[in-house]
């Protein structure tokens, strides 16, 4: 691997907790701002589903409805619906062979989101140290809201920007927390098994050592929002039934939001070992009513049929891949006209990978001309606590439709045309 391929990961030393800018929303408030004056924009920024083209399912839909309408709108228990709990925790055995995981181990949140935060802040204290490979979605974040180190990873596209073991190895011994997400959003790839297995045995390791002296515990903050999109659920490689002993460290976070359409829905959950249940309910029950009682009772009426949740998940996978096959057609079309376009094939669809090298113009340079000039939006990984300078960006393909997605050339050229790309396309046609 040459070294110029790494993406190089911002490190930050640890300091007072304080509110931060998450940079993935200050590039969606610049698309909302020129939507509100009325300009035509086509998101590849938004990391949603459009409700226009998926639907949540009509059976969720359905059994939510009917438990608000047998009034269950009162307090949800603390830490989930007990029904729900114990059918994710049997969901997670049967589609992941993780056998031993029982009611007590899942605790539901409102979203996966806020499951996060809330671990982050119970595990972490100011000034230990939070682990990531670079880029992560909100990688930077959560370390500055508990006044903690952040220790990037560095990454490369060869890997579709996952760590290796080895990358890993040398931060393990000054972290508190270790930071996965797999599928990657941001390449939309799937962590390897054996990379994991690889990883997860040097945190037993570590902590075996930790033992011997005493010192806090390193844990594993696995988020898998996106395994259910994979195409193959063989694919997804689960930290909870792999290596003996890892169990205990490591929390797995799951939700709704992308596997059913529903983001606005607010549901996720986090199987967590023993020792951490007790305080996290405490701190969810600090936070509020938790996840919404009526839609905790249907998701545990609509899981409890595994075909019709398969049928749906069959369906959402089918548009993804047509949104994708879009995409990757345009993208062939700004290569073979001229344009320096790399891209990481996801595994599973929402996000690509896109590398976009323009002579001349930076990352922000690029950013502003596509969204002033050819009015699509895209994430620089700046946003993901990649340095700037790296040429890649995010793009989603949830919320733009085919149509939009199928002129993504023109204007991409409208705003990024340089003379030379006539060259380049002519040399590549001869």
């Amino acid at each position: 691997m040459r070294n110029k391929e790494l993406l190089r990961p911002v490190h930050r030393p640890a300091g007072p907790r304080a509110a931060v800018d998450f940079g993935v929303l200050a590039y969606d408030a610049q698309a909302a701002e020129l939507r509100t004056q009325g300009k035509p924009v086509t998101d590849l920024g938004k990391g949603d589903l459009s409700p226009a083209m998926f639907v949540t399912p009509a059976p969720l839909a359905a059994f939510i409805k009917r438990a608000f309408e047998e009034g269950k709108t009162n307090y949800p228990p603390v830490g989930g619906v007990d029904s729900l709990r114990t059918i994710i925790a049997q969901r997670e055995t049967r589609l992941h062979h993780a056998e031993g995981i029982s009611k007590s181990n899942v605790i539901v949140f409102p979203g996966a989101r806020a499951a996060l935060r809330a671990i982050v802040e119970h595990l972490v204290l100011p000034g230990e140290t939070i682990a990531a490979p670079i880029p992560l979605w909100c990688g930077d974040v959560y370390p500055r809201l508990v006044g903690a180190a952040l220790a990037g990873i560095p990454t490369s596209p060869r890997d579709a920007f996952h760590p290796t073991a080895a990358a890993v190895a040398p931060v393990l011994r000054e972290a508190r927390l270790l930071m996965l997400n797999s599928p990657l959003n941001a390449s939309g790839r799937a962590l390897p098994r054996e990379t994991l297995r690889d990883i997860l045995r040097a945190v037993v390791e570590e902590n075996r050592r930790r033992r011997a002296t005493a010192a806090r515990e390193l844990y594993v903050l696995y988020d898998q929002i996106y395994a259910e999109l994979l195409g193959d659920r063989r694919d997804h490689a689960s930290p909870l039934a792999m290596v003996a002993g890892a169990r205990e460290h490591v929390i797995a976070v799951d939700g709704i939001a992308k596997s059913m359409a529903s983001t606005g829905l607010g549901l996720g959950w986090a199987i967590v070992p023993a020792a951490l249940r007790r305080p996290l309910i405490s701190a969810l029950a600090l936070g509020g009513p938790g996840a919404a009682h009526p839609v905790q009772a249907g998701l545990a009426d609509y899981l409890a049929a595994p075909a019709t949740v398969d049928q749906h998940r069959a369906a959402l996978r089918k548009r993804l891949r047509a949104q994708a096959a879009v995409l990757r057609a345009s993208l062939g079309t700004l290569r073979a006209r001229g344009l320096d376009v790399q891209w990481i094939e996801p595994d599973a669809g929402l996000f690509f990978s896109v590398r976009l090298r323009v002579p001349g113009l930076t990352d922000q340079d690029v950013h502003r001309r596509l969204l002033h000039k050819g009015g699509v939006a895209v994430t620089p990984f700046d946003a993901f606590c990649v340095r700037p300078g790296s040429n890649w960006f995010r793009l989603a393909i949830g919320w733009a439709t085919p149509e939009a997605l199928a002129a993504l050339p023109a204007a991409v050229f409208r705003a990024l045309w340089q003379p030379r790309h006539a060259s380049v396309a002519a040399a590549r046609a001869a």
